[in-house]
């Protein structure tokens, strides 16, 4: 076995010191010379006698793992990762809802005409994937040979132990029951009331303002101010949700949409039904980035809304705001960086602007005095970025010489607030965006549910998609 992790995780997770190769250039990559190096790898392997090798990649997009596939020799199965797309055959039972994306396994040959295959299910434990791989006595796969009836996606469950006849080992029944202890209690700690679905799924808040993505940016935004008041502005990245908070329900063999519902409640935990619990928040916002303030121009601040846009299609980057508004048309030119992260080409998209009642940008362009400033709260994740590359994560053009302030240090220094003050008691880290959001949501929502609809993108209003509706940002 051998692993691989894409390039682009230099731009879009925290890896520490880890070096990659090929260095990622803008947001493409190099398919070619990340052959190259897994090639590297494999070819130690089978020079020590090696005949059956299995290639784990996590490249984000199973079309890389398909690429790869057919560029590579001697790698007999790709586990693809992080996309979460769906592989399925014609013996599996899908769970409702579901689509699948194509064959379990995906079939080809490789860089020298060996059959290999590709297999990916979704995400989050709903599936399990199995593959029983039949080889002959050169370690080549047998195409032939492939049984649907034992391979596939298997569906999981919440209630069958013996899964399908299994004996469960009663080690891992303890395991089991030690977590779901855990988070019994964890689901039981509640923050807040919602009365309304929170819309952190990965395809809405990668490509729309979402009600979920407008409360985390405005917790953040009152969070920071409370701390440091002067600051307008909150900027966060879609790809930092990570789920929704309620309950997605799809009725057997439905064809219509999936009905949207708040939190059900919970006995087990004594949660009710719309309350907001330590679990959902920390599911949510599992990476639980650090909030950090600073000062940026009003060039500045169009120069980052145009990277929030620059590359559409359910990217980690794009922005989820609070404190002001924008539309964007999706048709006119992208702004381009180089392996610096330095403005290349002044992206177009960004069409109008507004800060408060302050019009920043209009019909494309920044008006009025372009180096005032305004004080934004965002992520330590994507003001720093990585040690890897330069820039800020998700590929952010954050200017580098901002002075930036770390809330964690302004709140410990604080003394002990009243009730839905800054220090009053949530279960993260200071200063990080769990940290805010549980405050947020009990000083603002502890009695009163938040009730704001998620819209769809025609009627989205932070966030204008000009390419489905009209630009009313300064009306």
């Amino acid at each position: 076995m051998i692993g691989a992790s894409s390039p682009v995780f230099a731009n879009i997770t925290s890896p520490g010191k880890l070096q990659f190769t090929p260095v990622l250039s803008g947001t493409e990559v190099d398919v070619a010379g990340l052959a190259a190096q897994i090639q590297k790898g494999v070819d130690e392997m089978t020079a020590a006698g090696i005949n059956k090798v299995v290639l784990l990649a996590h490249m984000q997009t199973l079309a890389i793992e398909k690429a790869l596939a057919s560029r590579l020799k001697n790698v007999d199965i790709i586990v693809a990762g992080g996309s979460n797309t769906l592989l399925s055959d014609a013996d599996d039972v899908l769970r409702s809802g579901d689509q699948s994306a194509g064959a379990y396994p995906y079939e080809t040959r490789d860089a020298v005409g060996q059959p290999t295959v590709v297999v990916n299910v979704d995400a989050d434990y709903k599936y399990l994937g199995r593959f029983m791989a039949p080889f002959d006595d050169k370690g080549v796969l047998i195409p032939q040979r492939f049984d649907t009836r034992l391979s596939g996606a298997w569906v999981t469950s919440e209630t069958d132990d013996s899964a399908g006849g299994v004996t469960p080992s009663s080690l891992v029944i303890q395991v089991r029951d030690a977590i779901k202890a855990v988070l019994k209690s964890k689901d039981g700690n509640i923050f807040g009331k919602t009365s309304e679905f929170l819309e952190g799924r990965r395809a809405a808040v990668r490509n729309e303002e979402t009600n979920f993505g407008n409360l985390s940016a405005d917790a953040n935004l009152w969070y920071a101010r409370l701390l440091d008041p002067s600051v307008q502005i909150s900027l966060k990245n879609g790809g930092g949700i990570r789920s929704e908070i309620g309950e997605v329900l799809a009725m057997p063999g439905a064809t219509s949409a999936a009905v949207l519902t708040p939190p059900k409640a919970n006995p087990a935990s004594g949660r009710l039904a719309g309350e907001v619990s330590q679990l959902a928040i920390e599911t949510a916002l599992k990476f639980n980035n650090k909030l950090w303030v600073f000062d940026v121009t009003a060039v500045q601040l169009k120069t980052l809304l145009e990277h929030g846009v620059a590359v559409l299609g359910s990217q980690g980057r794009f922005p989820q705001v609070g404190g002001m508004s924008f539309s964007y048309d999706p048709t006119r030119a992208a702004q381009t960086l180089d392996a610096n992260f330095a403005v290349t080409v002044a992206g177009e998209r960004i069409r109008s602007l507004k800060v408060g009642t302050d019009v920043v940008v209009q019909n494309g362009v920044v008006v009025g005095n372009a180096q005032r400033t305004f004080r934004l709260v965002t992520l330590n994740f994507l003001a720093e970025g990585t040690s890897v590359v330069a820039g800020g994560g998700d590929g952010y053009p954050f200017p580098a010489t901002a002075d930036f302030i770390r809330l964690v240090k302004l709140e410990s220094s604080m003394a002990e607030a009243s009730a839905g003050g800054p220090a009053s008691t949530s279960t993260a880290v200071l200063g990080s965006e769990q940290d805010a959001f549980m405050k947020y949501m009990k000083s603002q929502f502890g009695s009163t549910a938040f009730g704001v609809k998620d819209t769809p993108s025609a009627q989205d209003s932070r966030i204008q998609n000009l390419s489905q509706r009209a630009d009313s940002v300064l009306n």
